[in-house]
């Protein structure tokens, strides 16, 4: 009776073990190929479209909370990157948490690895990295840069919005 309620003890603690490893966070398979999985998407409106990797603003001027443009405003904080290309006059994804290998990048500035992702002042609905001095006071980072760029290109970054 003691070894088959010790052998039910070890089936039901290595059962356990199975049961937590689920797929709810980044992993890495055999081959090394990381897979993220933590990311967080909202749904936009965009009356004109916008592409896919844009670095987008609530429209303050349709006022219903949804609407979405591209603005080099350094005023205002951005929403989200469109994780999707969104049609005119349609509803899109759109990342506010998590990694990205699609955020545009714009090359006035040079990405580095781990340094703070802000929206671009010169090209609308671009990202930027903003050399150290000279960060105002309304610029808020909107993630962390994961790849190195000193050109136009879409760039891996971890999203915080």
């Amino acid at each position: 009776m003691k070894s088959f309620l010790l052998i039910l003890t070890f089936v039901f603690a290595f059962s356990a073990n199975a049961l937590i490893l689920n797929n709810y966070s980044n992993v890495r398979d055999i081959k090394g190929t990381v897979t993220y999985n933590d990311k967080v998407f909202i749904k936009v409106y965009s009356a004109a479209g916008v592409a896919k990797g844009s670095v987008v603003f609530l429209d303050t001027s349709a006022d219903d909370g949804m609407t979405v443009t591209t603005a080099t405003n350094a005023a205002l904080k951005p929403l989200c990157m469109v994780a999707e290309t969104i049609s005119a006059l349609g509803i899109g994804k759109c990342q506010i948490y998590g990694y990205t290998d699609a955020l545009l990048f714009e090359p006035t500035t040079t990405a580095v690895v781990n340094e703070p992702v802000y929206h671009s002042s010169s090209i609308a609905g671009y990202s930027s990295a903003i050399s150290s001095g000279s960060v105002a006071a309304y610029n808020v980072p909107i993630g962390t840069f994961l790849d190195a760029s000193a050109a136009t290109a879409s760039i891996e970054a971890f999203l915080d919005f």
